[in-house]
């Protein structure tokens, strides 16, 4: 079900002045079933056997329907983070109305949270939406930046200015903060946009894909990771 390629760069260990402690996955006993593991913020997940193993740490985009469930419980990655999908769509192309369905999504939550799982939300930087993922009991909600990227490129050829929605995703990553949540941030984010985004503070991890893929086709993969992480590298998140 995971649709986009996702590529985390982990700002919390760029930043010493914040909590961040408390971002890595909850430690918990190997099971020989599944050959799960924790050490330090590296984890291994599998397909149910030990001849598969992933040793990182492993975020599953997902939906909110029983058979995904069933899987993420399976494999048991560090942290899920749950997404509306439709069959055609592409990619994500919307946040999850978490006022909708607060209440499906507390129980995911709490069989997550019970496996050892932490949860993440991809919302709209909306009050009302951030509000209810704090109640849902989520460790994370993911500010979906693809209306900023979207804004942030037309206001490059001169037509507007991404300001209004860059002042969402700060109003929104403040709010969630002091709910509790931990904030990520991800969609339509690239090499161009990235530095104007470090304006949003309380930033843990960001969940990149597509603009890494595309570069690595000219510079390779190597190349365009250590591109990424040294624009991140000054981020401060305040």
């Amino acid at each position: 079900s995971a649709k986009r390629a996702i590529a985390g760069a982990d700002l919390a260990s760029r930043i010493p002045s914040r909590r961040r402690g408390s971002a890595k996955p909850p430690a918990r006993t190997a099971s020989p079933r599944t050959c799960a593991k924790t050490a330090g913020t590296s984890r291994t997940a599998t397909s149910g056997t030990c001849d598969e193993k992933i040793e990182t740490r492993l975020n599953l985009e997902m939906a909110n329907v029983p058979e995904i469930i069933s899987i993420a419980l399976k494999v048991r990655p560090a942290i899920v983070c749950i997404v509306p999908e439709r069959r055609l769509e592409v990619t994500t192309e919307g946040g999850l109305d978490v006022v909708a369905a607060e209440k499906s999504l507390t129980e995911t939550r709490k069989q997550m949270n019970d496996a050892g799982i932490e949860v993440s939300l991809f919302i709209a930087p909306d009050e009302k939406q951030i509000e209810a993922s704090a109640r849902t009991g989520s460790q994370f909600v993911e500010l979906h930046t693809g209306q900023f990227a979207e804004e942030f490129q037309k206001a490059d050829s001169g037509q507007r200015t991404a300001e209004a929605e860059l002042q969402r995703l700060i109003s929104g990553a403040k709010l969630a903060h002091v709910l509790g949540l931990k904030v990520n941030a991800g969609h339509g984010l690239n090499y161009e946009n990235l530095p104007v985004l470090f304006a949003v503070p309380h930033l843990v991890e960001l969940n990149i894909g597509h603009s890494i893929v595309s570069r690595a086709v000219m510079t390779g993969l190597e190349a365009a990771v250590k591109e990424m992480l040294t624009l991140i590298k000054d981020y401060r998140g305040t």
